[in-house]
This record gives C-alpha cells, sequence and structure tokens, in this order.
C-alpha cells in the first residue's frame, strides 16, 4: 500500500544520495537491502549493552573450531579487544 511505496522511494532516495555505489545496486535497493541485513546479522557481535558492531577482524575468530577461543571485549570508547581464552605458546 501507500506505506509500502514510501519506503521504497526513501529507500532509492537514499541511496541515490551515495556516490560510490554503481547504479546496479541503486537499481536494485531491495537485493542490497538484503544483502547489506544479511551482512550485519551474521557478521555483528553484541555488545554488552545489545548494540550490534562490525568488527571485520573478528569475523574471523569463530571460523574453523568448535570451541570458543576468543572473549571479546568493549572499552569505554568502543574500542574493541580479543583475548584467548587459555594461554598460547608463543610461536
Amino acid at each position: 500500500g501507500e506505506e509500502r511505496d514510501k519506503q521504497r522511494r526513501l529507500s532509492k532516495e537514499s541511496m541515490d544520495m551515495v556516490p560510490f555505489l554503481c547504479d546496479d545496486l541503486k537499481n536494485h535497493p531491495r537485493d542490497f537491502c538484503k544483502w547489506a541485513y544479511q551482512i550485519v546479522y551474521t557478521r555483528s557481535v553484541e555488545t554488552e549493552d545489545g548494540d550490534l558492531r562490525i568488527v571485520p577482524m573478528a569475523d574471523y575468530f569463530n571460523h574453523g573450531s568448535d570451541f570458543t577461543e576468543i572473549s571479546p571485549y568493549y572499552d569505554e570508547a568502543g574500542n574493541y579487544y580479543a583475548y584467548t581464552t587459555y594461554d598460547v605458546s608463543a610461536g
């Protein structure tokens, strides 16, 4: 209905304002928004206050193991730290 059309126009207008997006992305905002949503919700880390943050290097910490080996931490300034959950030998 009317609300859905309004949302589509808003999405299209917003994407048109981004100068580095190619026309293929701008002309298919639904596909692009679906991709962005999937990236956020499969690659993000939830903070203690419930925010979601994308930390590119942290994304690799959950690959190839059945056990959690990294404990994430954010300081007051929002900086991300990763600590191992066990002692790691040098080298």
